[in-house]
């Protein structure tokens, strides 16, 4: 993909590819931050609602991740 860049816009030094690239992942991760929260607050819902499968060790929870169990 890079390459063709290279070639519609002529020879390109390392700074800008490497500005590009930085470019291309900023707009990628601002495109699909609200996947990634998304999916944080169901695993914490999913871990809120589950048991440790460890049989000796069974962390405490904190409270705000307590507000999220079901009663």
């Amino acid at each position: 993909m890079l390459d063709s860049l290279v070639c519609f816009y002529g020879k390109i030094g390392k700074n800008e590819m490497e500005a590009l690239k930085m470019k291309k992942i900023e707009h990628f991760i601002q495109s699909h931050v609200n996947v990634l929260a998304s999916l944080a607050m169901v695993f914490s819902v999913l871990a809120a609602n589950s048991r440790c499968v460890c049989i000796y060790h069974q962390p405490s929870i904190p409270e705000g991740l307590q507000k999220l169990k079901r009663s």
